[in-house]
C-alpha cells in the first residue's frame, strides 16, 4: 500500500520557527536536520511496503532519534512491530506517539484494535471514547465504540452510541447489526428485528448480521425466516464459525443446510 509523502504541520511549524527565530546560518543547518529526518521517514516507509521490516524499523528510529517531539516516527516503529507480530511493543510505540501528539486518530485507533484482540476493555474504552470525542462527527467511531459497550455489557450506553452513529449514517449495516444485538440483550425482540433486517438490508452479504438475524428469528418463534437468514448466510461463506454456527441451526430447525 502507497503512501502519501509531505511535510506535516509539525515539520513545516519546526520550519517556521527555525527560519524566524535563529540566525541564517544556524536556521539553514536546523531545516536540513528536520528535511533529512523527514526523508528518513518516508525512506522507512519504502522499506515497510516492501515488506522489510527490520530495515524500515531501524530507519524509523533513526528518524525518531533526530526527531524526538515529533509522533510520527513512533508510530510507524508501531506499525513494524505490529506487522511483526510482537502487539505489547507495537502498543508501547503507539502511546509514544500519542503521548507526543494527543489528537493523532491514526495511532489511537491502532492501538484500540490491538488492545481489542487482548481484551483489554478498560484500555480500549479509554482510546475509543477519545476518538470519539476528536470526531464525533464520524459514523464509524461512535460504532466501534458502541461495540466495546457491547462487549463489556454495557448496554445502556451501547444504545444511544449506535443510534448516534445510524443517525449520521444510516446506510453503515453495522450500527444496525450492533443495536440489534444490543435491543436482543435487552429482551426487546421486535426492535432486534427491525434493526438486524436493516442491517441486511444495508449489506446483504454481511455474514453477521444474517446469523444474527436468524438467531433472534428463533427466538421470535419464526423458525422459518430463522432458516431462511441462516440459508442466506451458508450462501455468502461456506467456512469458519458463523458457517458452522448456521448449519448448525439449521440441522436443529429440521432444514438441511
Amino acid at each position: 500500500m502507497a503512501h502519501r509523502k509531505f511535510i506535516t504541520p509539525l515539520i513545516f511549524l519546526a520550519l517556521l520557527t527555525l527560519w524566524l527565530g535563529a540566525g541564517c546560518d544556524s536556521s539553514t543547518r536546523g531545516i536540513a536536520e528536520v528535511l533529512k529526518s523527514e526523508k528518513l521517514v518516508e525512506s522507512g516507509i519504502d522499506h515497510y511496503d516492501a515488506g522489510e521490516y527490520d530495515e524500515a524499523q531501524s530507519t524509523f528510529k533513526r528518524a525518531a532519534l533526530e526527531m524526538p517531539d515529533s509522533a510520527e516516527p513512533f508510530y510507524w516503529i508501531a506499525r513494524t512491530f505490529e506487522a511483526q507480530g510482537d502487539a505489547d511493543k507495537a502498543l508501547k510505540y503507539y502511546d509514544a506517539a500519542i503521548e507526543r501528539n494527543p489528537t493523532y486518530i491514526e495511532a489511537m485507533d491502532a492501538a484500540a484494535a490491538l488492545t481489542t484482540q487482548k481484551a483489554d476493555w478498560e484500555t480500549t474504552l479509554r482510546y475509543r471514547r477519545r476518538i470519539v470525542e476528536l470526531n464525533p462527527a464520524d459514523a464509524i467511531s461512535q460504532n466501534n465504540l458502541g461495540f466495546v459497550y457491547l462487549a463489556v455489557g454495557d448496554y445502556e450506553r451501547a444504545e444511544p452510541i449506535f443510534q448516534k452513529a445510524i443517525n449520521l449514517n444510516d446506510d453503515l449495516a453495522r450500527s444496525w447489526d450492533g443495536l440489534g444485538l444490543v435491543y436482543d440483550a435487552l429482551g426487546k425482540i421486535d426492535k432486534a428485528i427491525d434493526a438486524l433486517e436493516k442491517s441486511v438490508a444495508a449489506e446483504p452479504e454481511r455474514m453477521d448480521s444474517q446469523v444474527h438475524l436468524g438467531l433472534v428469528y428463533e427466538k421470535a418463534g419464526e423458525p422459518e425466516a430463522a432458516s431462511a437468514a441462516y440459508t442466506r448466510a451458508l450462501n455468502i461463506e461456506k467456512t469458519g464459525p458463523l458457517a458452522e454456527l448456521a448449519a448448525t441451526r439449521l440441522v436443529e430447525l429440521g432444514y438441511a443446510p
